[in-house]
């Protein structure tokens, strides 16, 4: 780019960057999201792993490291601004290769699975968002999702029942993006449009 950055500045830079492309990058983390996913067999994965910056984002097993990498990473990690970033990219991004990659078998090739997977939800009479998030439910039914999040977060109970539940995170400014995104799902969840 012709300059050294700090990391201060390139992160500055970074975000510049992102907001002229429309945030049109998260097909990598897709991609990486779905890598994630199926590089189990022939390669050294670590499925225990403590994040000590940030304990939400440690995983204990195989399948936590998968949903880290994806929507419970995104739904739970504060980051440096202190409130989750899980905007439309990042669900259509982190729904997509969850179901994607759960399509992928020693039959289905993962380009197969890809073509397969966007012809399906694009047939939904609901449309595609309902699509995704329909096929993200079979394979991750909401208590669980919900269970996971609410698992790896801490707030306030603001009604003081002692028992952490969406409507708790409704007026969250931390986790008001982690509100919208189990409140989607819980809509189609329940048989509602998207």
């Amino acid at each position: 780019m012709g300059r050294s950055y700090s990391d201060s500045e390139y992160k500055d830079f970074y975000k510049q960057l992102y907001i002229q492309m429309g945030s049109k990058e998260d097909f990598s983390h897709m991609m990486y999201t779905v890598s994630a996913n199926l590089i189990d067999k022939g390669h050294k994965v670590d499925n225990v792993w403590n994040n000590w910056g940030a304990q939400g984002m440690s995983w204990a097993t195989k399948g936590e490291r998968k949903d880290i990498v994806g929507w419970l990473g995104d739904a739970v990690y504060k980051g440096d601004e202190y409130k989750t970033s899980f905007g439309e990219d990042d669900y259509i991004a982190d729904l997509d290769a969850d179901n994607i990659a759960k399509r992928v078998t020693k039959k289905t090739r993962l380009a197969d699975a890809v073509n397969e997977y966007y012809s399906d939800i694009s047939k939904d009479p609901q449309g595609e968002n309902a699509g995704r998030t329909k096929e993200f439910l079979k394979n991750n039914p909401y208590e669980e999702v919900e269970a996971a999040v609410f698992e790896r977060i801490e707030f306030n109970d603001p009604n003081g029942n002692g028992i952490k539940d969406l409507d708790d995170l409704k007026n969250n400014k931390v986790y008001e993006e982690t509100y919208d995104f189990l409140a989607r799902l819980k809509k189609i969840d329940e048989g509602e449009s998207n």
